[in-house]
């Protein structure tokens, strides 16, 4: 998505955002948009929002393991991988966290090699 059309997008979602009560989708979409755009401590903000309104919501707390996993945040991104496996509510989500958990770990351990 070419940078113009990402922050027009960012733009729409953050305005959308501002209901109440604050909706998780939203919330997870735009941390995912500004992870796109590396800017990572407003995209962690996103991602705590929507948890905070939704602390069951499978897709925030993936994502959010994600952005965790990329900024090398092992411990807390396994945390919330763990907590999205129990949030899931099928065999899809259970094998997509069970995924990136392994992926957690393997970064773990290159790291520490």
């Amino acid at each position: 998505m070419p940078a113009e059309q990402l922050d027009a997008y960012i733009r729409t979602l953050e305005a959308a955002c501002v209901s109440e009560p604050p909706s998780p989708d939203l919330l997870t979409c735009l941390g995912v948009a500004h992870a796109a755009k590396a800017e990572h401590a407003t995209a962690q903000l996103a991602f705590q929002k929507a948890i905070a309104a939704d602390p069951e919501h499978f897709f925030a707390r993936l994502r959010y393991a994600e952005l965790l996993l990329s900024l090398e945040q092992f411990a807390e991104a396994a945390v919330q991988v763990r907590a999205a496996a129990a949030a899931a509510r099928n065999r899809a989500e259970r094998a997509m966290a069970k995924r990136l958990l392994r992926q957690i770990r393997r970064a773990a351990n290159n790291v520490r090699s």
